[in-house]
């Protein structure tokens, strides 16, 4: 029970963020895979975590992956995100 209290109160304190960044990327739409303003958000959000962040991963400039080192999520069971196309927000462990 008291790692369900921490990842609540982890979520509560970023919660602000995350909205500021979810309305930034809405408030500035971009094109069908040239989404560079909304990956520039999200990657500088996920550093703010203390996460390693790639980009440009995949051949693609807007692809990145966020990394801990410390949590486990099988690739069927990744975050997606779409706004006017799919994005994918995948723990890795790399």
């Amino acid at each position: 029970m008291e790692a369900h209290k921490a990842i609540c109160a982890a979520i509560d304190n970023f919660r602000e963020t995350a909205v500021a960044v979810s309305r930034s990327i809405h408030a500035r739409p971009e094109p069908k895979f040239q989404e560079h303003f909304a990956a520039e958000q999200l990657s500088k959000a996920a550093t703010g975590l203390g996460l390693k962040v790639d980009t440009g991963i995949a051949g693609m400039e807007t692809a990145f992956r966020a990394s801990s080192g410390a949590l486990t999520v099988p690739p069927s069971q990744s975050l997606r995100s779409t706004m006017h196309s799919p994005t994918v927000i995948r723990a890795d462990t790399t």
